[in-house]
C-alpha cells in the first residue's frame, strides 16, 4: 500500500467540522431538515435558479456551485463538485442576483439575472431562516 494514499473517512471529517464550528463559537440556524426544505424550495421551476455562492466552514474561500436537486440532498448530505458533503459544512449560501457561468466571468452579456425577490417571498412563507440581503443577493446562514 502506498504510504501517501489514504482512505477517506467521512466520520473523521465530520468530527473535524464539528471542532471548527465549536472553535468559532457559531450560532447554528439550520438543521438537516431545514437545509432540505431550503434546497427543495430553490428547486421550484418557477424560480429559475441555477447558481449560488457558497461559504463552507472549512474554507476561507467562497465557491460558485449550482444548487442541488432535491434528489441530491438525502440523508444530511448535498452533492458538490468534489463529492458528497454534510449540510453542517455550509456556513452560508447566497442566492446571487446575477449568475456568472464558468468560463464567462469577463463576458457580462453571458451573465443572467436571478429574481431574488421571489425567493425571499417563498423563504418567508416556508419558515424561519436567517436571511440577510447583501449587495449581491440573499444570504441564508447555517452559522453566524
Amino acid at each position: 500500500m502506498n504510504p501517501h494514499s489514504r482512505v477517506f473517512d467521512m466520520a473523521e471529517w465530520e468530527e473535524k467540522l464539528d471542532r471548527i464550528i465549536k472553535q468559532r463559537s457559531c450560532l447554528s440556524f439550520m438543521s438537516n431538515s431545514k437545509w432540505r426544505r431550503f434546497f427543495t424550495l430553490l428547486a421550484q421551476p418557477e424560480l429559475q435558479l441555477s447558481q449560488g455562492i457558497w461559504k463552507l466552514v472549512d474554507s476561507e474561500n467562497t465557491f460558485r456551485f449550482p444548487f442541488p436537486e432535491p434528489t441530491e440532498i438525502d440523508g444530511g448530505y448535498f452533492l458538490e463538485p468534489a463529492g458528497a458533503s454534510p449540510f453542517k459544512r455550509i456556513e452560508w449560501v447566497e442566492i446571487a442576483d446575477k449568475v456568472i457561468p464558468f468560463g464567462w466571468e469577463n463576458i457580462p452579456t453571458k451573465h443572467k439575472i436571478q429574481d431574488t425577490s421571489k425567493v425571499l417571498e417563498q423563504l418567508n412563507k416556508e419558515g424561519h431562516f436567517e436571511i440577510e440581503k447583501t449587495s449581491t443577493g440573499l444570504r441564508v446562514y447555517g452559522y453566524r
